[in-house]
């Protein structure tokens, strides 16, 4: 199980600032990616701007390595930009 950490990933939210934070908890980056694109394209319906994950933003991502004995199960967590506001 590995834990995906990205920051500032653009369009995440329909906030005004619309970056944000994103922590995705999955066996394996494909998982990870799946879980990724069921949000986009949920969000797709009602956001005029599509939501991705660069290949950059996978560079840059922290990625964390669980053990064995750490058995939890995949999600995922959306933070957005509070901004100035």
């Amino acid at each position: 199980m590995n834990i995906y950490i990205f920051e500032n990933v653009d369009h995440l939210t329909e906030n005004y600032h619309k970056s944000g934070g994103l922590v995705i908890v999955a066996t394996s980056k494909d998982s990870a990616q799946q879980q990724f694109d069921e949000y986009a394209k949920a969000i797709a319906t009602r956001y005029e701007e599509d939501c991705e994950l660069t290949e950059e933003d996978w560079q840059n991502a922290n990625i964390y390595h669980l053990d064995d004995s750490q058995v939890v199960n995949e999600r995922m967590f959306v933070f957005p930009d509070a901004g100035c506001c």
